[in-house]
């Protein structure tokens, strides 16, 4: 398993706790609020690890030098990234993830989003996205992928050969496997199927010469890329809570490749009015979508 979660309260900082009351954000009590994570990792779980480990601190950094929420996870994620890329020449890992993060201040919710990992904020029952996977095959990724030389392979998939893996003797399921479809996947020069991550390192080697890595370049390639064809910057996304807001999901690509934001909400909706708790209703989403296959 190569993915890795985090939620952490932020420790209380007398530097910042004015900042955040000016502002209206913080927990009430001076803290600097609650950050979530997931960080789904590839090639490795070192980079995701790492993540796990070093986001609050470097969100924590960030704020008390008075930065707003927004700004605050922006920075964060830019630094993550350093951090990221340099354990990973120290060790000559090839190790990336991607990261999906979130700062609850009081009633204000900042989410940072890197990657296909995304989330949804179930508001008065109705799924809310709280913001968009980068892809490949996404206009704006492409353009900017191909701007910097580097070129997007196209594959198709059939889920049908999921179905395998389906518990077919749950109803849910079988219902769910009648939508069978093709699924069209792009790939950065033929290898990731995301656009945008921490670590990659053979993937930010822009403007550095020659690119010794393993991929399957086309025989007019001078193996050279005007810049990055991943990045680490995030798109940011802030919202007032209210009362209709009800849970949050955070989730890797693994969960909305079987269900959509909508049901998804739902189904955890559900469990919680069945009086499973938090976890409980997360732990059953899971087993939902891997029976889902």
């Amino acid at each position: 398993n190569q993915d890795r979660v985090l939620a952490s309260p932020l420790p209380p900082d007398a530097g910042c706790a004015g900042c955040a009351r000016e502002r209206g954000e913080g927990g009430g009590d001076g803290s600097q609020g609650l950050l979530f994570g997931v960080f789904d990792g590839h090639y490795g779980a070192q980079v995701a690890e790492l993540a796990q480990q070093r986001m609050a601190a470097i969100t924590s950094d960030h704020l008390r030098r008075g930065e707003p929420a927004g700004e605050a996870l922006r920075g964060a994620m830019l630094d993550m990234d350093a951090e990221a890329l340099a354990l990973c020449n120290e060790h000559n890992y090839e190790s990336g993830s991607t990261a999906l993060v979130a700062l609850l201040q009081g009633a204000h919710l900042a989410v940072a989003t890197l990657g296909d990992s995304t989330g949804v904020l179930c508001r008065a029952g109705r799924a809310l996205s709280l913001g968009e996977g980068h892809k490949p095959g996404r206009a704006d990724e492409r353009a900017r992928i191909e701007a910097a030389r580097g070129w997007l392979t196209e594959e198709k998939e059939l889920f049908m050969a999921r179905l395998h893996t389906m518990d077919l003797s749950d109803p849910k399921v079988v219902e769910h496997a009648k939508g069978v479809s093709w699924v069209t996947i792009h790939r950065v020069c033929g290898d990731l199927a995301v656009s945008r991550a921490l670590g990659d390192r053979d993937f930010k080697m822009g403007g550095q010469g020659p690119v010794d890595a393993p991929f399957a370049w086309p025989d007019d390639h001078d193996r050279t890329f005007t810049a990055d064809l991943l990045t680490a910057e995030p798109e940011v996304r802030e919202f007032d809570v209210g009362h209709d807001d009800e849970f949050a999901l955070l989730a890797c690509d693994g969960l909305w490749d079987v269900l959509s934001e909508q049901e998804a909400v739902d189904y955890v909706r559900e469990r919680l009015r069945e009086g499973v708790d938090a976890h409980g209703a997360a732990e059953a989403l899971c087993d939902l979508a891997g029976r889902l296959g």
